[in-house]
């Protein structure tokens, strides 16, 4: 590069620098630093030329790389492991399920309400299709299939719960046991109620 230099100022008349592919890239300089009248004089008379971006760092006539933004995000995209790297590393998911029971979502026994329970037995409920398309993937990478099932949101015997177990056990082996024993706890002393609250669940 070229450099002038008077009074302790500096101004820059020509630079460049090669970056990576060898091309010299360009920026326009609009300022220069000086405070006396006869330096921004001076300045006045030098027509501004390319001032390159930096991409590399001479010290000691050794080329330092230095990553650009760019550069340093894709790297960091390619390093940082994806889900499927998790799970072909050994990695499961316990799938678990909490249903609400408060009375927002209608009487059970009304066709059309959320937890309406079909008399053919074959079509399934809001919660039902929820359940089915959701366990049906992540229960995929459960291994032991065993699926904790919890409710909230009822009274059993007058008494509000916000955390119960539904089902005859604390885990139900697969996503048919899990639809059987939700259906059946609407036989049991159970009462939709609220309000939502699943600080418990």
């Amino acid at each position: 590069h070229k450099q002038s230099k008077k009074a302790g100022h500096l101004v820059v008349t020509q630079a460049s620098l090669e970056g990576d592919s060898g091309d010299t890239a360009a920026a326009t300089t609009t300022s220069a630093l000086r405070s006396d009248d006869a330096a921004a004089a001076a300045y006045a008379s030098v027509t501004p030329v390319p001032v390159p971006i930096p991409t590399k760092n001479t010290n000691d006539d050794k080329d330092v790389y230095i990553p650009s933004a760019a550069t340093t995000a894709a790297a960091a995209a390619a390093t940082t492991p994806t889900f499927v790297d998790y799970l072909s590393g050994g990695c499961e998911l316990e799938c678990g399920f909490a249903i609400d029971f408060t009375g927002s979502n209608g009487d059970p026994r009304k066709p059309g309400t959320l937890h309406y329970i079909h008399p053919n037995g074959h079509d399934l409920n809001e919660y039902e299709k929820c359940i089915t398309s959701v366990g049906a993937i992540v229960g995929r990478y459960d291994s032991n299939q065993q699926f904790p099932v919890q409710g909230f949101g009822a009274k059993f015997y007058g008494q509000i719960n916000h955390c119960f177990q539904v089902g005859p056990t604390e885990e139900l082996h697969g996503l048919s046991q899990v639809l059987q024993s939700y259906r059946q706890v609407f036989s049991t002393g159970l009462t939709m109620s609220g309000p939502t609250a699943l600080g418990e669940v």
